[in-house]
Formats: C-alpha cells, structure tokens, sequence
C-alpha cells in the first residue's frame, strides 16, 4: 500500500490500529492553491495567504519551515504578475517577507 503510515499496536495484544499519516507538503498545497489561483488579482486575499503560512511557520517544526517557505514563494511568483502599483508591490514584497 503506498503512502506513510503508522501502527499502534500493544505488545499483549493482537489488536493493531493503523492510519495513514498526512503528507503536509500536499495538504498545504491543496488548502492554499485554489483560494491563491481565484484571488491572484485580490491583493488583500494575497496578503491574507501570506499572513496565515506566516502564522503556520510560527508554530511547525524546522523541517516543515522549507515547505511553507516553498509554497510562499509559488503563492508570491504566480501572483505578482497580477500588479502594476508600486504600493501593491512593495506590500507583497513585505508580507513575503515576513515569512
């Protein structure tokens, strides 16, 4: 069966319990890439996606830091091109970051 997952299981016992972990990378992804793809000319939606993997990172472990950092940047490379002002720029630019 492909995919990670864990088993708990009693040494007295021959009852096991298994579930599938979840694939953060693939779940971060999937709960960020629709609302950034129908809101990329929205900047307060933009910066809004931003502002929550910058409150995601706060609390993840470090080796999720590169995962949340690479979606930002996908978020922030696939949007800006929707901006022409100086300001809207330079608000995306700090919001990025920030992260």
């Amino acid at each position: 069966i492909e995919g990670s997952y864990n088993i708990i299981k009693e040494d007295s016992s021959k009852t096991r319990i298994i579930y599938e972990d979840f694939d953060f990378k693939e779940d971060l992804y999937f709960t960020f890439y629709q609302i950034a793809h129908y809101g990329k000319k929205d900047i307060s939606v933009i910066i809004a996606l931003l502002n929550a993997l910058k409150i995601i990172k706060t609390s993840s472990s470090e080796d999720k830091t590169k995962i949340i950092e690479e979606l930002r940047d996908y978020i922030y490379d696939t949007c800006i091109v929707n901006f022409d002002h100086e300001l809207d720029i330079n608000m995306l630019k700090r919001a990025r970051d920030s992260i």
